[in-house]
C-alpha cells in the first residue's frame, strides 16, 4: 500500500522515456488506487476531480437514476429501418414506409405484445453523439409478428424491457471527445445506448443539462478514459444536489435549448455556455449546492446492538419469507423457473466464514450466522435473498432467506454460548446466478453489501439473466 506509481503521459516515442523530463509525470500511491472508485488510476484527472469521484459523502448518478442498456433485435438488417436513404449508415437497410410509422403512443398491451395494425414501426433511439434532441431517424419493427420472432431468436435481447417507451435520457455507449445526452421521450432505445431514467422525473431536464456539460465530460474521462460509456461507468459519476435556484435555472436553460432545437434554431451556444458555468461553479467551487441534501442518503454503518433487538424479537422472527414470488404456484423447495425471481427484492451479499465454506461451496447450506458485528444500515425487515461471498472466489449462488432471527453461535451443540448473540438466517438454496464465481465489492466493512437483485445482476453485464437451476 505504500508503493508509489509514476504515470507518464504526453510523449511521442518510447525512446523519449529515457529523458526523465519528457512529457508529463504524475505520482500516485497504490493505496489511492485501492481506495478509489473502481480501483481506477485516475491518471486522466486533476486532484480536484479525483477527490469528487472518490468522495463517499456525495451521491452518485446510480443513487438517483437507473442506468440500463436497451433492445437488440438480433437481426437489424431485417427489422430496423431508416427514415430515408439520406440517413447516415443507412445504405444496407430498407427505408421505412410512411404509412407504417407509428404516430401515436402505444397501449400497454402493444408495448408488451406488439402492434397488430399497419403502423407497426416505432421510433428507436440509437447511438451517435447528438446533444439534447434526437430526431426520429430510425424505426424498429414492433409488430406482433416481429415480437413473436424476437422471442424465438437466440440473438435477440429484451434487455431491461421495463424501461422501454419511457421518459429518460439516452447516452451513446461509444462517445466522441465529449459526453452527450438526448431525450428518449417515450421511444424505444437500443443496446448502443445507456438509458438513464431518474427515480424522480423532476431531474430529467437538470440531468440532461449536466450530461451535456463540460464538467460531466471531465468526470467521466477520469472515471474511464476510454470511449466506452457503459452503464456502470455512468452510475459512478458524482451527483451534487443543487439548491432550488440552481436547479430551476438549469431546467429553464435546458427547456429553452430543447424548444429552439425542435424549432430548427441551432443558435443555442449562449445557453450551453451558461450551463457549463453553472456546473463548474457547483462542482469546483461548491456554489449553488443544497447544503442539506448534497450528502449521500446512505448513513455511516454502525454496529447493530443485538441485545436491544433481543428485547423485541426474543421469541419472534425478524424476517419471515416463504414464497419466492407472490404469484408462484409451487410450494417453496421445488425447482423454480428464473422468471419466478423478484428482481426488485432486497438481497444481502455476505462473506462466508471458513467453517461454513464447505456447505456453501456444495450448495447445501441451511443456516448462516453473522459475526458479532452487523451494520445498522441494512433494513432487516426488507431482506429477501441471500448471496454468499466465498473468500477468494466471489459470488455464484442465490438462497431465499426463509427466516432471519436472533440466536447463538453453535446453537444446539455443547459449544453453544448463551452470551454470544448473533443474527441467524435460515436459508434455502434456489440456484446459481452465474455459471462460475464472480467477484463483487463488499461495501460495508468488506463483509456485507445490501442491494437489490436487480442492482446486483445489472452490474454483471450480459450474464444478468443466466440463472442456472
Amino acid at each position: 500500500m505504500n508503493n508509489e506509481i509514476v504515470i507518464r503521459t504526453n510523449f511521442k516515442s518510447v525512446e523519449e522515456l529515457e529523458n526523465s523530463n519528457c512529457g508529463t509525470r504524475k505520482i500516485i500511491s497504490q493505496k489511492s488506487v485501492y481506495d478509489g472508485v473502481g480501483s481506477a488510476f485516475m491518471f486522466n484527472s486533476t486532484d480536484k476531480v479525483a477527490s469528487l469521484i472518490n468522495n463517499e459523502d456525495l451521491k452518485k448518478i446510480g443513487d438517483i437514476a437507473s442506468c440500463v442498456t436497451g433492445f437488440y433485435s438480433g437481426n437489424d438488417k431485417n427489422y430496423l429501418h431508416p427514415l430515408n436513404s439520406e440517413i447516415k449508415n443507412s445504405k444496407k437497410y430498407i427505408c421505412a414506409k410512411t404509412e407504417n410509422i407509428r404516430r401515436l403512443d402505444l397501449s400497454q398491451e402493444e408495448k408488451v405484445s406488439g402492434i397488430t395494425e399497419d403502423d407497426y414501426l416505432v421510433p428507436i433511439v440509437k447511438g451517435g453523439n447528438i446533444e439534447y434532441v434526437k430526431p426520429n431517424h430510425w424505426f424498429m419493427d414492433w409488430s406482433a409478428q416481429a415480437i413473436s420472432e424476437y422471442k424465438q431468436s437466440k440473438k435477440c435481447r429484451f434487455q431491461n424491457s421495463d424501461f422501454y417507451f419511457k421518459n429518460g435520457i439516452g447516452i451513446p455507449m461509444i462517445r466522441s471527445s465529449k459526453l452527450t445526452g438526448a431525450l428518449i421521450e417515450g421511444r424505444l432505445f437500443d443496446q448502443s445506448i445507456v438509458g438513464v431514467f431518474p427515480k424522480e422525473e423532476k431531474w430529467i431536464f437538470y440531468l440532461l443539462g449536466f450530461f451535456n456539460s463540460s464538467v460531466c465530460t471531465e468526470l467521466i474521462n477520469a472515471i474511464n478514459p476510454s470511449t466506452n460509456n457503459s452503464a456502470n461507468y455512468i452510475k459512478k459519476i458524482p451527483f451534487i444536489v443543487p439548491c432550488d435556484k440552481t436547479k430551476n435555472k438549469v431546467d429553464a436553460l435546458v427547456q429553452n435549448i430543447i424548444v429552439n432545437l425542435k424549432n430548427g434554431d441551432t443558435n443555442v451556444e449562449t445557453d450551453k455556455k451558461e450551463i457549463d458555468e453553472i456546473f463548474a461553479n457547483l462542482y469546483f467551487k461548491n456554489i449553488g449546492a443544497d447544503s442539506k441534501k448534497s450528502k449521500n442518503a446512505k448513513t455511516v454503518a454502525k454496529q447493530l446492538n443485538f441485545l436491544e433487538l433481543f428485547d423485541q424479537y426474543a421469541d419472534n422472527p425478524i424476517v419471515e419469507n416463504w414464497m419466492v414470488n407472490d404469484s408462484a404456484t409451487s410450494v417453496y423447495g421445488c425447482k423454480i423457473i428464473p422468471s419466478a425471481l423478484n428482481i426488485d427484492k432486497n438481497c444481502l451479499i455476505s462473506l462466508v466464514k471458513s467453517d461454513n465454506f464447505e456447505h456453501f461451496a456444495g450448495q447445501s447450506a441451511k443456516i448462516y450466522y453473522t459475526g458479532k458485528k452487523f451494520p445498522t444500515t441494512v433494513a432487516l425487515n426488507r431482506l429477501y435473498y441471500f448471496v454468499p461471498y466465498l473468500k477468494g472466489k466471489g459470488i455464484r449462488d442465490i438462497y431465499l432467506i426463509k427466516i432471519a432471527r436472533l440466536g447463538f453461535r453453535k446453537e444446539g451443540t455443547p459449544e453453544e454460548d448463551q452470551n454470544d448473540l448473533r443474527l441467524v438466517f435460515e436459508i434455502e438454496f434456489i440456484g446459481q446466478l452465474f455459471n462460475d464465481y464472480k467477484s463483487v465489492g463488499l461495501k460495508i466493512w468488506r463483509t456485507f453489501t445490501d442491494t437489490t437483485l436487480y442492482e446486483l445482476l445489472d452490474g454483471q453485464d450480459n450474464e444478468k439473466h443466466s440463472l442456472v437451476i
